[in-house]
């Protein structure tokens, strides 16, 4: 009598030889790949390993029996199994390496994305430029001869701290606006953030985040004393980034949709909070 036909098992049946623990916020596709490399497999087949079709994302069951390690545990750590984190892990703009000497002082040679806000862009230990555009460890640079991105780092920072996410990525959006259309408009190599470049990146940062430093102390002032509003705010730039605009045209702009904003928000002012005495930004 013939024995019946069982299915053959799908997903891993027992954990890999080495595990490795995930960083916090560490991406699902960056853990598989530093797992492969610990057992010596290549990370594409890993990835087809622990998901259920070639090129899906990998099952988080599957991952936590190959990996060894509890589904709580990854699901905690790492960002990439829900379709909505999956999609912020895939932008460039938010995945980035961790400070390679950071992991080199962990044993780890290996590159480790994570999902990181955007305000933290430098590693202070290592001096180490770690925000965007980064992309790889090759693209991170060494600043200890560039005091002025230490600082506007910190700065970048204190803001955070003191501010929502929506409104600092607004206030350095504008503020890289900014930049680009006086660089167009006025000619200044030093402000061109056109390109995706790291040294043309790091050049424009500290004039971006005194400017977004400067748009998140400015209140939006709707009543008709408006009229002399640009002009008082392009001295505040001048003044905090060392240089000497004079076309007032994109703080015009942003006043006008500051306003309309403040014009259809319901019961509030636009209204943004100024930096209090003795703590050492400028604002």
């Amino acid at each position: 009598m013939m024995r019946p036909l069982r299915d053959w098992p799908a997903g891993p049946q027992r954990p890999l030889p080495r595990t490795v623990v995930p960083f916090q916020a560490e991406t699902v596709t960056s853990y598989v790949a530093r797992l492969a490399c610990a057992n010596h497999l290549d990370p594409g087949q890993l990835r087809r390993y622990v998901a259920e079709s070639f090129g899906g994302c990998a099952r988080l069951d599957w991952l936590a029996i190959a990996s060894g390690l509890s589904e709580t545990i990854l699901r905690v750590r790492l960002r990439g199994f829900a379709p909505d984190e999956r999609s912020l892990a895939n932008q460039p703009n938010a995945r980035r390496p961790m400070c390679r000497l950071c992991m080199a002082r962990r044993g780890i040679n290996d590159p480790v994305y994570c999902v990181v806000p955007q305000h933290i862009t430098v590693c202070h230990r290592h001096r180490l430029w770690t925000g965007s555009p980064v992309r790889s460890i090759e693209d991170q640079r060494d600043l200890r001869n560039k005091p002025e991105v230490l600082t506007a780092a910190k700065r970048h920072a204190w803001l955070a701290r003191r501010h929502s996410d929506v409104e600092i990525e607004s206030a350095v959006r504008d503020a890289r606006h900014f930049c680009r259309y006086w660089s167009n408009s006025e000619k200044h190599a030093a402000t061109t953030v056109s390109n995706d470049e790291v040294e043309a990146h790091l050049a424009a940062y500290p004039e971006i985040v005194a400017i977004a430093a400067t748009l998140l102390t400015q209140s939006a002032r709707p009543d008709g004393r408006g009229r002399s509003a640009p002009a008082d705010l392009v001295r505040r730039i001048n003044a905090q980034t060392d240089r000497t605009h004079t076309d007032i045209t994109p703080i015009e702009q942003w006043l006008h949709n500051q306003r309309l904003a403040a014009a259809h928000r319901p019961g509030s002012r636009t209204h943004f909070v100024a930096a209090p005495a003795g703590t050492g930004c400028r604002v």
